[in-house]
């Protein structure tokens, strides 16, 4: 069996798997954090397709992986 290899989490530098970026639980936060933008946005008006690929433009992700936090 090969050696399990961990890294760090990239928000919070907690010890987790060597192949995922952050913990579940700073997963989780910034999930929410995105959707709360999304949110913010379309309160002001729009839509939201814009405030999606707004919301990805910041974070400099693809603007599915905005669409998907509401599915």
């Amino acid at each position: 069996m090969s050696k399990k290899e961990y890294g760090n989490c990239f928000s919070c530098d907690c010890k987790i798997d060597a192949d995922i970026i952050y913990c579940f639980q700073c997963y989780k936060k910034i999930c929410t954090e995105r959707k709360c933008l999304v949110r913010q946005l379309q309160s002001k008006g729009i839509s939201f397709n814009e405030a999606c690929r707004e919301v990805a433009s910041v974070n400099d992700i693809d603007k599915e992986d905005i669409e998907f936090l509401f599915e």
